[in-house]
Parts: structure tokens; C-alpha cells; sequence
């Protein structure tokens, strides 16, 4: 029974290290050694003082630099639903939790878990450059959250032409909406009135019927059309820019789950399998390596102060990627 034990842990081993063919002087892992509970980790943040939240199909937890920690919260709550589909952060350090069972906050500080279970299902959300959440629910009604009052605001809007949006989100001064419609902006005053906020005046910035849409690390949207071009929405601008074509690639490893520039270069992962480092040449022309994660991967994003990109994957738990070799400890 021992040596079944063992050479089940060593397969185990092998499958992990063949899924990383990356240099090992480049990456750390966390794991269950670490007190990692689960192996796929939907999505991650990290908070101004480094630490890192972390939601998987079993709940959130949070990893100080050494061990993995479940969040136990002051008012003995847990969440309602344990698969975390999304963390945000706001500048306030508000924790957002997006389940199946609905939305949960919680504020760092306080540790008191707040519940919003009017939006089960599948729906999205999105920080706007005020620091406030939106909330589009699985019947594609918008509702704003105002924290003054706890409470989430109905919002009107007016000539709308985004139907089923694939994306949106919010700048200081726009909402704006993606779908096969073209994507859409509207001036942005989250003043509720009558109990809710109207929004009116849309802008049509191109008709070009959008596929997905993904927020960089830095929250800047990017968007695919069905020509799988990737293109960069400059909201406040009003502008659309081709970044590069990755038709091919999301045909090979599936939809973009995220984006991260860098001087010259952007890693870009896919939901089926792994990360490619996309680099500008002299001639304006764009070329990729494969970073050698042979798994799928969610959500990635820079670190808050050092040189390396954390990588939620769906199977190897967390991989740290350094840029450049682990400084020795």
C-alpha cells in the first residue's frame, strides 16, 4: 500500500513537470504543499500590501508569501457559494466575490461578509474608474452599487443597441458596451434619481460585430472580432487599434482569459492552454514564444512590486513566473 502510495505521488510529479516546460529557475509553484486546497484557481488578486486572494472552485483564501490561508470571516459567515468565479478589489480594499449563488463583500479591514444573492447565475461585473462596481445580471439589466446605502441601483438605458453584451465596463467618465452590435459608449454620471440612474446619448465607435472581450491586468479592454483580431479600446479617446492577429492561436489553445504588457511585449493566455510572450519588432511586426505551460490558464496578472507575473491555472494550482531567474534566498 506504501509503494502504490509513493508511485502514485511520483506519476503525479511527472504529469505536473511535464505540464511545465518551463525553465525551472523561472517559476515557483504553490500548491498543496502550501495549504492550496484546490489545484484550479479561477481568479486572483492582490491587495496594496501584497497579499494575495485567491478564488477556486471551494471557496477564497489568501497567501501571505509563504502558506495559503482560508478567509474566515468575523461574523462566522461563510459564502454562500463556494465556486469563485471572479475576485475584484476596489481602492478601498472591498473584496467582491462573484459566485453562482450570487455576489459577496467583504472589507479587509473589517472581515464582515456581506451577501447580495439577487444575482445568481451566470452575469458579470466591472470596477469603473470612480472605484464603484457594476453589476450586469443573467438578464442583461445594468445596476449600479451605491455604497452609501448598501444597495444596488437600477439603471435606464436609453437608445440602447448592445443587446447581450460580451463585455463592458467603466471609465471615470464612460460606460461603455461590447457585442455583436459593435461596441457603444455613454457618458458616465452615477447620479441615482428616482431610484435609479439613467444613462443616455449613446456613441456608436464602430459597428464591427465584437467575439470576446478581456480587461488587461491594468483594467484596459481589449476585445477580439470574429477575425480574431485583437484590438485595444482606448474608451476615452473613443478608438479602436489593432493590436495583432491571434486567430490561429485561440483556434489551437481557445478564448483569451488575459492580458499583460510590458515595454515592447504582452503575454497573452488562453483558457485551454498556456501563455504566449507576444514581442514588437523594429518593423512594427509582432512574433510569440510559447512560455511553456502546456495546461489552461485563467486569469494573470504583475505583481505589486516585484518582477514576476502570478498565473492561476486550471490544474497546477498558482505558478509565480518570474521574468527573469528567482533571486536567491
Amino acid at each position: 500500500m506504501k509503494r502504490h502510495s509513493i508511485s502514485w505521488t511520483s506519476a503525479l510529479l511527472a504529469l505536473i513537470f511535464l505540464a511545465l516546460d518551463v525553465p525551472a529557475q523561472n517559476i515557483r509553484r504553490i500548491s498543496q504543499a502550501e495549504g492550496l486546497t484546490n489545484s484550479s484557481v479561477l481568479d486572483l488578486c492582490q491587495d496594496s500590501d501584497g497579499i494575495v486572494w485567491i478564488g477556486a472552485c471551494d471557496g477564497v483564501s489568501v497567501y501571505y508569501g509563504q502558506q495559503v490561508h482560508p478567509v474566515i470571516f468575523e461574523n462566522d459567515k461563510d459564502l454562500k457559494g463556494q465556486l469563485i468565479e471572479q475576485l475584484l478589489l476596489t481602492k478601498d480594499e472591498d473584496i467582491w466575490a462573484r459566485t453562482d449563488y450570487g455576489l459577496s463583500r467583504a472589507r479587509k479591514a473589517e472581515g464582515i461578509l456581506h451577501e447580495y444573492p439577487q444575482f445568481p447565475g451566470a452575469y458579470q461585473i466591472a470596477l469603473s474608474g470612480r472605484n464603484d462596481i457594476v453589476v450586469l445580471d443573467n438578464s442583461n439589466e445594468f445596476y449600479f452599487y451605491d455604497s452609501e446605502t448598501d444597495r444596488f441601483v437600477p439603471m435606464e438605458i436609453k437608445q440602447r443597441s448592445v443587446k447581450e453584451p460580451i463585455g463592458f465596463g467603466c471609465t471615470e467618465h464612460y460606460l461603455w458596451m461590447a457585442g455583436e452590435e459593435g461596441i457603444y459608449r455613454y457618458v458616465w454620471n452615477p447620479t441615482p434619481s428616482n431610484e435609479k440612474i439613467v444613462l443616455e446619448n449613446s456613441e456608436l465607435l464602430t459597428r464591427e460585430p465584437m467575439q470576446y472581450c478581456i480587461l488587461s491586468d491594468d483594467g484596459e479592454p481589449f476585445l477580439t472580432d470574429t477575425g480574431g483580431n485583437l484590438l485595444h479600446l482606448d474608451v476615452n479617446a473613443g478608438r479602436l487599434a489593432l493590436t495583432v492577429n491571434i486567430g490561429a492561436e485561440m483556434f489551437e489553445r481557445g478564448k483569451v482569459t488575459g492580458i499583460v504588457e510590458r515595454a515592447g511585449s504582452m503575454l497573452i493566455s488562453f483558457l485551454s492552454k498556456g501563455i504566449l510572450r507576444y514581442t514588437r519588432g523594429e518593423d512594427g511586426k509582432w512574433s510569440y514564444e510559447d512560455l511553456g505551460l502546456g495546461v489552461g490558464v485563467f486569469h494573470i496578472q504583475k505583481d505589486v512590486a516585484q518582477n514576476l507575473i502570478w498565473i492561476a491555472t486550471d490544474g497546477i494550482g498558482i505558478i509565480q513566473y518570474w521574468m527573469m531567474p528567482i533571486p536567491s534566498v
